[in-house]
């Protein structure tokens, strides 16, 4: 193994240890978010269950990324994508809808903080996925240069 080999495996491992330490607390979060959108009493509503669904399936990439990384990374991207759509078309809409405020007024209000908290979510889920595709890319790369020798 040459130098240069050794470096292409130190890459493929730092994408993968640092994709797992940042989908550990990701994975913690979605499984309290699945508990306490079910536990509310005896009134679960549609929404906590759609809630609880979004948040298994977060759980499920995470899990499955850490055995095979390239289905939990596009698990995880596709539904990072999938909802940031959802939010940026969802906040236009709440406010197109109100007729006597400005374009102006209808564009700023579509931008509230909590708007900016699930997008930075599901932004770093996104790089999370892609981190996890990275991994699953370099080694099997690692895997083509070895075979090669």
């Amino acid at each position: 193994m040459t130098n240069n080999d050794k470096k292409v495996v130190q890459g493929k491992n730092w994408f993968r240890i640092f994709a797992r330490i940042v989908s550990v607390p990701i994975g913690w979060f979605c499984f309290y978010g699945i508990v306490v959108s079910l536990w509310e009493g005896p009134s679960v509503t549609l929404e906590d269950i759609i809630f609880a669904v979004g948040y298994a399936i977060v759980l499920a990439g995470v899990i499955i990324a850490w055995w095979r990384e390239k289905i939990g990374g596009m698990l995880l991207s596709a539904y990072a994508i999938i909802m940031v759509v959802y939010y940026v078309v969802n906040a236009f809409y709440k406010y197109s809808t109100k007729p006597n405020l400005s374009a102006w007024d209808k564009f700023r209000n579509s931008f509230t903080s909590e708007f900016f908290i699930n997008i930075l979510f599901y932004v770093v889920l996104l790089l999370v996925g892609i981190l996890f595709l990275l991994s699953d890319w370099k080694a099997k790369r690692q895997k083509i240069k070895e075979s090669n020798l």
